[in-house]
């Protein structure tokens, strides 16, 4: 059993489902800015493209998207620092990278992208510190390790949707508290305000009319 090809296969489609996170058209945009990515790689400069007008296209159309929804949808932010690495502006790659790794501790391109620019700053503690959270080789220890990481990023997961579960029926308590408070749905001066209007309405369009 190819082992190696079954983890690439589910990692393709976790990220598939990542970038699907914001609906279709977000993720076709982000598969062209992909495309802008490994054209320079490739080393492609073609039709008078350079590499780094390749990387300025990509930057401009992920700050679009970035605009166009909201930073908890990391996958435009994480490329964003990517671009940021291959222009030599580590410290926003690594801001960027950081922000992703708050909302999804777990996301596995975002680590191995820290481990590179702490590389590339020579700064090898760090390099160290994010490769120990990056997730382990396919063959070490038999897979052992790569199962007990999934695993852990498994229980974050559910961690943090609890907590946000937590925090979203404290902010409902406190609304429907004010609410009370307020007496917003018990307002008999406002119904009647209501009412009136609703009937001035209706004698208008039937004079004869005559409502109970």
């Amino acid at each position: 059993m190819n082992y190696n090809r079954i983890h690439d296969s589910l990692l393709e489609r976790l990220q598939n489902s990542w970038n699907l996170e914001r609906g279709s058209n977000a993720a076709k945009e982000l598969e062209i800015i992909n495309k802008y990515l490994q054209r320079y790689h490739d080393g492609d400069e073609s039709n008078d493209i350079s590499n780094n007008s390749l990387l300025k296209l990509a930057e401009d159309r992920l700050h679009a998207l970035i605009n166009d929804h909201d930073p908890f949808w990391v996958e435009p932010l994480h490329r964003l620092s990517m671009v940021y690495y291959l222009q030599g502006r580590l410290e926003e790659a690594q801001q960027f990278e950081e922000w992703v790794l708050s909302v999804k501790p777990w996301h596995i391109p975002a680590l191995s992208n820290l481990v590179r620019i702490a590389e590339a700053q020579k700064n090898a503690p760090l390099a160290i510190q994010w490769a120990s959270r990056r997730l382990p080789n396919v063959y070490s220890n038999g897979g052992h390790r790569r199962i007990a990481w999934f695993q852990g990023a498994l229980q974050q997961a559910r961690t943090m949707l609890a907590e946000d579960e937590e925090r979203t029926q404290r902010r409902r308590d406190i609304m429907l508290l004010s609410l009370n408070n307020n007496n917003l749905f018990n307002n008999k001066s406002l119904n009647d305000d209501k009412q009136q209007q609703r009937n001035s309405r209706f004698e208008k369009n039937d004079k004869d009319l005559s409502w109970q």
